[in-house]
This record gives structure tokens, sequence and C-alpha cells, in this order.
């Protein structure tokens, strides 16, 4: 059932894939096609490089909040930092610089829309005043604050291979190593420092932009540990301003005294603009069969589901904001 569902997210192993292709002289002609044909193929979900831990916390409902909080958060922030810094392939290439050289380093500050500011350096390595395969993306935020998020400290895309016009066209891919140097997100008054590697994917449509993130090292969210491996992905869609998120992993948490495991039901969805989903199902293993499902009942409110005994049937259910997690 998992896996079925699970086809309906971008592929998770797309972005090696995808740079595979473009940097393959004997199919750059054809890489579009060939990708998409590489993306819709990947229904599979054995194909993902899904992190393996074993979970060793119980679950019950004396730490159902904390358990949910360390899920959702681990499953869930990366996400939300990606999707503030894929924003800044949107901003044009601005003028060449005077005085040209064969690897320029352009660099523009641009203002935060909801406050701070972020400088987004530029290394046109072959000089063609665009961004094409091969550029290098690096972006010092301070205090940025977007989409609810506020972002302080520094990312790198690196390894980028580009499919199309970003700036131009209404279709093009990109994929690209996506490291996260000790970059703070603060969300509300919770604030985590997050440091690791992902691949990294986006591709924009006419009606929809895919993003995907696989961690390809185990990424340290505040004490939390995301298991390398770990997948979410993230489709906002052009026509009515939804979106929606897939996710599959672990993260281990000192705090409540070792790893779980986790994914979504399905996808759970929701409006762009607001913080949480407003409906779906996402399922935290613990050991011993024990399991969370958090049941999004509207943009604000969830259920909590507890099966305490790994029976299979809700033992508790409690009733929560998405706001206290």
């Amino acid at each position: 059932m998992r896996s079925r569902l699970l086809a309906l997210s971008p592929c998770a192993t797309f972005a090696r894939q995808l740079m595979r292709l473009l940097r393959s002289p004997s199919c750059r002609a054809a890489s579009l096609v060939g990708a998409c044909v590489l993306l819709g193929s990947c229904g599979n979900s054995e194909r993902r490089p899904l992190a393996t831990a074993q979970p060793d916390i119980r679950i019950d409902a004396t730490n159902a909040l904390a358990v949910a909080s360390s899920a959702y958060h681990a499953a869930f922030g990366p996400v939300r930092l990606a999707r503030v810094a894929s924003a800044f392939f949107d901003v044009p290439p601005p003028p060449p610089p005077s005085s040209p050289s064969s690897q320029p380093i352009v660099v523009q500050e641009v203002a935060g829309p909801e406050g701070g500011t972020a400088i987004y350096s530029w290394g046109d390595r072959d000089g063609d005043e665009s961004y094409s395969t091969g550029d290098t993306f690096t972006v010092a935020f301070s205090d940025y604050g977007d989409s609810g998020s506020v972002l302080a400290g520094a990312l790198v895309f690196d390894d980028v291979a580009i499919d199309g016009d970003l700036v131009t066209s209404l279709n093009w891919m990109l994929a690209a190593r996506l490291d996260l140097l000790a970059l703070r997100l603060t969300v509300g008054e919770v604030s985590t420092t997050v440091t690791g590697t992902f691949d990294f994917a986006r591709e924009k449509r006419a009606t929809v932009q895919l993003m995907s993130l696989t961690a390809t090292t185990d990424v340290q969210l505040g004490v939390r540990t995301l298991h390398r491996g770990s997948v979410i992905d993230r489709n906002d869609y052009v026509l009515d301003f939804t979106m929606g998120l897939f996710a599959e992993g672990s993260v281990d948490d000192p705090l409540l005294g070792g790893a779980l495991t986790f994914h979504t039901e399905g996808a759970m969805t929701g409006l762009q603009f607001l913080p949480d989903p407003s409906a779906g199902a996402f399922t935290i293993e613990g050991a011993d069969g024990t399991t969370l499902t958090l049941v999004a009942l509207d943009f604000f409110t969830l259920e909590i589901q507890v099966d305490e005994n790994g029976d299979g049937e809700v033992d508790v259910t409690i009733p929560a904001e998405w706001a206290t997690l």
C-alpha cells in the first residue's frame, strides 16, 4: 500500500539520475524527455535509498506529544528551508560585471519578504551570463523571513545540473547537492540549527512545482539526527495554491532515548501559504510495533492516535493543535 502511495511524489533518486543524464554528451538534446521518463518511472519505492534505522523507542500516551513533535520537525523542517532557498533561482541574474573574468562571482543583496536580508552569490563558472549546469550558488541569510520561516546562516548549491531557463521558461529541471552550514531555522518561537547534505531536485511545470530532498549524510537538527536516506518531497500546485507533502525516513532523538521511523500515508495536503497541512496522516513507528499517527483535521488542529501495544488498534486519541508541535 505504501509503495503505491509514494508513487504520487517526485522520485527520491531523481536528483542523481537527472545529474547523470544532463551531463551525458550523448543525450543532451533529449535530456528533458529522458529526465521526464526517469521521473515517471519511479513509482517503485524500493528505488528510494531509504533510511534503515530500527525504532527503539516505545510509544505510549506519556511520550506521545514529544514523539509527535520530534518526528514532525525532523521530517518537515528541512523542506521548509529548502523551499525558501530554492526561491532564489527565480531571481534573475544581474547584468554582467564591468570587468568580466573566466569564472565571475556575482553577488546580490536580497530583502526578505518578511524581513531580514540575504547575500546571494552566483558562481557563473562557464561565463555564459545565465544560470547553467556547473554553476554554484551560495546564500548567506541574516534573519531572512519568508513563508513563516526565518533563516540565519548559510547554504550552498553545488554539483548543479540544469535543463531549461530557470528565469523565463515555464518548464525546467534542476538537480544539485545542497549543503546546509549550521543554518538556523526559526518557525514561531522554535529555533533549530541544521547541518548536513541533501540531494536536491526541483522541477517547474506549467501547473505544479516539484521539490525533492534525499539526505545523503546524517543531518543534525539541533540535538536530533535525521538519518541518511530519509526522503522529503513537496509539490506546490499553481491553479489552486494547494501543496502536498510526502516523507519517509528515520530520526534519532537523544532526549527520547533512541530512534523512530516515519512515513506519510499518501500525501498530506494544505495551502501553500500556511505552515501546516489540513488533511492527511503522518505515521511514526516505535519499538514493539507501537505507532503514533498525526491525523490532520484542519489548518490548525489534529488528532494524535496512539497504538500503545502494537495490535494495530488505536488505544489513545489526543486532540492537539499544530502550533503545540
